[in-house]
């Protein structure tokens, strides 16, 4: 992928560039009121019915089918958010190590059958649509610029960008620039500087 642009400022996915693989049409029978119900969902979003199908099967393919099965649970934001208050910045670093370097590798090999940088990068990427954040995801020949508006205190911010260092590290990528606020992590990933 070259120079393509990832927005999700409204909770859709647009993609500039070519559309990969072939498509088939499929049909199925849903009760009336499901359907209704997803009809008012992509007007919601402005896309069509057919966009919306594509991207819950999408959702459903690459995380719901095995995010449970790979350790991955759903809580509310106010959960993590109180429970982080309770951690100091040196307790959530050390989290963060373990995490990236006990549980993620086996999370991605569940999710996506390999593990190396452009899986990690994907699962990262499914990860920030599946939770619902606003980000951009820019595209420079090797180089990947995140910026993910999460809304959940700086210390959410201190907590993935560690987790995220330390992974990235696996993979020998030592100079990761990370930017935190209270509510925004942005960084930047050269997957031609791996080690």
């Amino acid at each position: 992928m070259r120079n393509n642009t990832f927005i999700n400022n409204t909770n859709t996915h647009m993609v500039m560039g070519s559309l990969h693989g072939k498509t088939e049409t499929i049909a199925f029978r849903l009760d009336t009121s499901m359907i209704e119900r997803l009809r008012n969902e992509a007007k919601q979003k402005e896309i069509s019915l057919n966009a919306l199908a594509g991207q819950i099967f999408k959702q459903h393919i690459d995380w719901h089918s095995n995010a449970a099965k790979a350790g991955f649970l759903t809580v509310r934001r106010g959960l993590i958010v109180k429970l982080l208050e309770l951690a100091t910045d040196s307790e959530l670093v050390k989290i963060a190590e373990y995490i990236a370097k006990k549980e993620t590798k086996n999370f991605v090999l569940m999710l996506r059958n390999e593990y190396n940088i452009t899986s990690v990068l994907d699962v990262v990427e499914t990860w920030i649509r599946i939770a619902g954040y606003p980000y951009r995801h820019e595209v420079n020949y090797s180089k990947h610029f995140y910026t993910i508006q999460h809304d959940m205190g700086k210390k959410w911010s201190l907590y993935i960008s560690n987790q995220y260092q330390f992974m990235f590290e696996d993979f020998g990528l030592k100079k990761v620039d990370f930017e935190i606020t209270d509510s925004v992590i942005s960084f930047t990933v050269d997957t031609e500087n791996m080690v």
